[in-house]
């Protein structure tokens, strides 16, 4: 997620990438045929891990802000938190169903409950609590919160599904 393809970013610590164990989990459940965009870049590694999932996903340096998801099935990915009530309206306005990668306390900040209260979002809690990626492909120790995958249209069979 580099700041240099993020208008509004506030913060320098929103640059992490997103290891395969979480990957892993949010590939179960989608579509073998569906067209992934992971849509924050950092410094395009995760686009590596998503090939040794088996899959070739539209993964570029762009804005995701300004970015055309017409050639999209599925927004996958791990926005910057520092502005993620922006990244959630900016979603659910382009309309394709998501699944993003946030920390659980996320859910219940207040300006994200405006947001999320007026859609019907399912969470898959993460089995695995590792830490995440720098920009320069260094691992990270264990993260301070616990991850879940925030999904939109995924038609899960629970709304709150454990790994």
């Amino acid at each position: 997620m580099s700041n240099t393809f993020w208008r509004n970013t506030k913060s320098s610590t929103d640059d992490w990438q997103t290891p395969i164990q979480y990957l892993k989990i949010i590939d179960m459940y989608i579509d073998k045929d569906a067209k992934i965009n992971d849509a924050w870049w950092c410094s395009g590694l995760v686009k590596d891990k998503w090939k040794e999932l088996g899959r070739d996903i539209i993964h570029e340096p762009t804005d995701f802000f300004t970015d055309d998801y017409t050639a999209t099935d599925v927004i996958v990915g791990n926005p910057p938190f520092s502005i993620l009530a922006d990244v959630f309206v900016k979603l659910f306005e382009i309309g394709k169903p998501f699944a993003i990668l946030i920390p659980i306390g996320k859910i219940a900040q207040i300006k994200i409950q405006k947001i999320l209260r007026n859609y019907n979002i399912q969470l898959i809690v993460a089995d695995c609590y590792t830490g995440f990626i720098t920009a320069d492909g260094k691992p990270s120790r264990c993260p301070t919160s616990y991850y879940v995958w925030c999904c939109y249209k995924f038609n899960l069979d629970r709304d709150l599904v454990f790994i």
